[in-house]
């Protein structure tokens, strides 16, 4: 069962874009608490604001990218989740750079917790695609193990990367990924990685 997976094109194209995709977003997410004390926001505020705002963002991203989903379908919801993405981390890395007042850093939070809610919906939507009929169960699990590596990289290399040159430019390249991360799905699939994606398939259960 794992060497069928291995030897899947679609499948090792997959969990190559899973950490292509999802690292400037992961380099950004665990740096943005600490950022925001960093710039004077308290305690007391954050922690209200991470409960409640994260929750209401992550279900608004959540149902924003359900809808973007069904009405452009897989491949083309994914594009618009990860220029979403790229807008909120450049976003944050212009409020990084800036004297901003609270009101911005908080709003440029929000919508980062926006785009990230709908990149990993659209994301996953389309890395289901990926998966075999004979094993979508193990090779699902495989491209979300996959996804933890990068969530624990991005994590370690957000708060090294803080240390030693600042939060300006741990955003600035957090950034960068993103918008390199635009280009990366064509580009995997133009070299024939992805042939078997289905671009109008919808996110349902297999038959």
């Amino acid at each position: 069962h794992w060497r069928h997976a291995w030897q899947s094109t679609a499948m090792r194209s997959g969990m190559v874009l899973v950490l292509g995709l999802g690292l400037g977003v992961r380099l950004c997410a665990g740096m943005l608490g600490p950022w925001l004390i960093d710039r004077g926001v308290g305690m007391a505020q954050l922690a209200t604001f991470w409960g409640v705002g994260g929750l209401c963002a992550g279900l608004a991203g959540t149902v924003a990218a359900g809808v973007l989903v069904q009405r452009a379908g897989v491949w083309r919801a994914l594009h618009a989740a990860l220029a979403i993405e790229a807008t909120a981390l450049l976003l944050v890395a212009i409020c990084a750079a800036s004297a901003v007042p609270t009101a911005a850093l908080l709003a440029a939070a929000t919508f980062f917790w926006i785009a990230m809610a709908c990149g990993f919906v659209a994301r996953y939507a389309w890395l289901m695609g990926l998966t075999s009929a004979r094993q979508p169960g193990l090779d699902f699990t495989l491209l979300q193990c996959t996804d933890a590596a990068a969530a624990m990289v991005g994590g370690v290399a957000g708060g090294w990367m803080a240390s030693l040159t600042g939060h300006p430019h741990s955003f600035a390249t957090a950034a960068a990924l993103g918008a390199l991360a635009l280009a990366l799905p064509t580009w995997v699939r133009r070299r024939g990685g992805l042939a078997a994606t289905p671009d109008q398939r919808s996110p349902g259960p297999r038959q």
